[in-house]
């Protein structure tokens, strides 16, 4: 019996086979090409090319260490990664170095600052069971970048597209009806979607503890985000609605079958009204004083009362109202009272600062200049690249903004725009959840002379009745603005959306 050497491996006469070297030759090269293709493989090319980029334009630790980066991800509008700084070392101003970068990477750059790990006993146990901390969902796990970071690090984020460039396309959630086919009933303190950010994420906000100024031009959108916020309201039957119309053009008029009071352009009906909404307040106040209580809570039996100032420029000249309403916003939210103010250009002409400064959420539709997005948004944001001056005035872009809010950075969104008929839709839903028939509006003809215009001599407003308190009852189910005078590379693809100022002397002459 003839004996074959070699193993199983080759064949007599220990000669190799090839095919057995072949076949492990194509898998390797099978799996290497399929790594390349891989999430992971493109993910870290694309770190080593945001790293050299760093490092070619100049940041670089004061180990002489290259910067360590982690946590790449992508993003519908681009890619977000995240830059370590290690322990006492200081970081360069970022905000400086955002439009060199865009020219390496070829897209929109932004900072902002996360927050150093937790070191300890508890932290320590907890991720060795798989702990990780997330980040908070209203984003106040980031800010601004300051021009020391001694511990943590920076968020960088890439915008590649925008993809806010068209309007939404789904229906806005708080519209969507429920197993009867109706709109469903909600509670005032409910968070309220009003926008998508560009990541597709639902942005919300709450009436609860929070005051809104929302300013933009002509034509930007403002209004609608008044009407999302204020249509959500009325879907709780217990809210109640205070209103002023500056325009002159009726633009609350779909509210007025339910609202307790409303005034026109007219200073003298717009000052009774607030001094009634003032009483109230101090009613409200003695009635949670008598129970115990610092602030009112959900369930303390308080019917939620929401103001709504549209066009706010109207009573700038109205001392009296201007008095009654910074007394009232300071107070307001402990009685379970919100207050939404819109206008223009907030000027401290146009809002006194004490009243400004008190309205913790800042909403900014497109404005003209750097300055004005600042007297919204507050001063600094412009020069840290968040500037509603920069929003295109072209049509496809209404609805899109800054929301600052809950302490976060401002972010980039764009609200829902159901169509003008939007507020009578809900208005009839929420007469049907008041149980009370709808009428025609009779009170917008009385309230218009023969020439069609707003009489300010005489006003057919319902008066607000006396404050209605119910017994308890239980719920119902500083960095400097960043310069660059090296000129875009031929053929760079700068697609800023939020540019800064390219010299202190441009954001002088739109200041003035």
């Amino acid at each position: 019996m003839a004996v074959v050497e070699g193993g199983p491996w080759g064949v007599g006469h220990g000669a190799a086979d090839p095919w057995p070297l072949t076949v492990a030759g194509v898998a390797v090269a099978s799996a290497l090409r399929y790594y390349a293709a891989s999430d992971h493989a493109k993910g870290n090319r694309e770190m080593r090319r945001i790293g050299a980029a760093l490092v070619q334009c100049g940041l670089v630790q004061q180990s002489g260490q290259a910067p360590r980066m982690k946590d790449l991800v992508r993003t519908p509008a681009g890619k977000r990664v995240d830059i370590r700084v290690p322990r006492r070392s200081a970081a360069l101003v970022f905000e400086k170095l955002a439009p060199v970068l865009e020219d390496e990477l070829e897209a929109e750059v932004r900072f902002e600052q996360i927050p150093a790990p937790k070191f300890g006993l508890v932290h320590a146990i907890r991720r060795m069971f798989g702990w990780r901390p997330r980040a908070k969902a209203d984003g106040t796990d980031s800010g601004p970048v300051k021009a020391l970071i001694p511990r943590g690090g920076v968020r960088m984020t890439l915008v590649e597209r925008d993809t806010l460039a068209k309007p939404l396309t789904s229906t806005w959630p708080v519209l969507v009806p429920g197993a009867d086919g109706k709109i469903p009933m909600r509670s005032y303190f409910d968070p309220i979607p009003v926008a998508q950010d560009e990541d597709g994420e639902i942005v919300t906000v709450s009436l609860a503890n929070r005051t809104f100024l929302i300013g933009g031009e002509s034509r930007s959108g403002k209004s609608v985000a008044t009407h999302l916020i204020t249509s959500a309201a009325i879907l709780d039957p217990r809210t109640r609605l205070a209103l002023w119309d500056g325009k002159g053009e009726l633009e609350l008029a779909d509210y007025m079958q339910i609202a307790d009071g409303i005034a026109g352009p007219d200073p003298a009906a717009a000052v009774a009204l607030m001094k009634k909404v003032r009483a109230e307040l101090e009613d409200r106040l003695a009635w949670l004083g008598a129970r115990g209580l610092k602030k009112a809570t959900p369930d303390c039996g308080l019917d939620p009362l929401l103001l709504v100032i549209e066009e706010f420029t109207a009573y700038t000249k109205v001392s009296e109202f201007l008095d009654d309403l910074t007394y009232v916003m300071v107070r307001c939210l402990a009685a379970q009272m919100g207050l939404i103010l819109t206008t223009q250009r907030p000027s401290s002409k146009v809002v006194p600062t004490d009243i400004r400064d008190n309205l913790n959420t800042r909403w900014a539709f497109r404005v003209n200049t750097n300055s004005s997005s600042d007297m919204i948004l507050s001063e600094g944001w412009a020069a840290s690249g968040f500037s509603a001056k920069h929003i295109q005035d072209d049509g496809q872009h209404r609805g899109v903004s800054l929301l600052l809010h809950e302490g976060s950075s401002p972010k980039r969104v764009r609200t829902w725009y159901e169509g003008d008929d939007m507020p009578a839709r809900v208005m009839a839903r929420a007469l049907e959840l008041r149980g009370m028939e709808p009428k025609a509006r009779l009170n917008v003809a009385a309230m218009l002379d023969v020439r069609g215009r707003p009489s300010l001599t005489k006003s057919s407003a319902p008066a607000l009745p006396a404050p209605h308190i119910p017994e308890r009852s239980g719920p119902v189910a500083e960095p400097d603005p960043a310069t660059s005078t090296r000129p875009p590379r031929p053929g760079s693809r700068r697609r800023r959306l939020h540019q800064v100022p390219q010299s202190g002397a441009e954001s002088e002459r739109e200041g003035r």
